[in-house]
């Protein structure tokens, strides 16, 4: 049986590797921007290596979720990767397209408090 601790390393190792994958950056792009060495990420992503604070630290700011995503302590509504992604997707969008995609969000909003589908 794995220890609580083991628990959280792998899911952290999961989300670091998961987060990269979702928004398309390679390990190689990853680390040249972090001053990492290739080996250090593919080995936190694997699970034979533990990611230390100031590395995790490093990886947030770089991936733009909160360093809680990662270790499990995100809250429902918080900014995953997902949202990350739609905010950088729509920052060079003109000004009415981002108002629909507003809108958008409004009604996909009112929908789930109805409990639709």
């Amino acid at each position: 049986m794995l220890s609580e601790e083991q628990v959280l390393r792998d899911s952290v190792e999961r989300r670091i590797g998961g987060v990269r994958r979702y928004l398309g950056f390679s390990q190689a792009e990853v680390t040249r921007h972090l001053g990492l060495p290739q080996r250090a990420l593919s080995e936190i992503e694997s699970g034979r290596r533990g990611v230390d604070a100031l590395e995790l630290a490093c990886l947030a700011k770089f991936y733009e979720p909160e360093v809680d995503y990662f270790t499990e302590r995100a809250h429902v509504g918080g900014t995953g990767p997902d949202m990350v992604h739609l905010a950088r997707g729509s920052t060079n969008l003109p000004e009415r397209d981002r108002e629909g995609l507003s809108r958008f969000a409004t009604y996909l909003q009112a929908r789930s408090c109805r409990g639709e589908q």
